[in-house]
């Protein structure tokens, strides 16, 4: 469980960022079920939009049966590390 100083942190951040905010509720309100399909495409629309927004050069690749596949990069002076995050974009928990 999070120190009560890193949830103060968090909700002090989280308050001085609208945008966050924005998006995290546009991001629930969309609808998307792996199961059927349904939205997957808006919604890899929707984070890929949010990426670019934020300098990211951002490809999608379509798989058979799946939801689009989104590789973002950011283009630094120097080389740096890389993330990658392997998850569902269309569902939260």
């Amino acid at each position: 469980m999070p120190s009560e100083d890193t949830v103060r942190k968090l909700a002090e951040y989280v308050k001085r960022d609208h945008q966050l905010l924005s998006d995290l509720k546009m991001l629930v309100e969309q609808p998307s079920v792996s199961a059927t399909g349904e939205g997957l495409e808006e919604c890899a629309n929707m984070v890929s939009d949010m990426l670019r927004r934020e300098g990211f050069k951002v490809s999608q690749h379509r798989v058979d049966n799946g939801a689009p596949i989104i590789v973002a990069r950011m283009e630094t002076v120097k080389p740096g590390r890389r993330i990658l995050f392997y998850n569902h974009y269309d569902c939260l928990l």
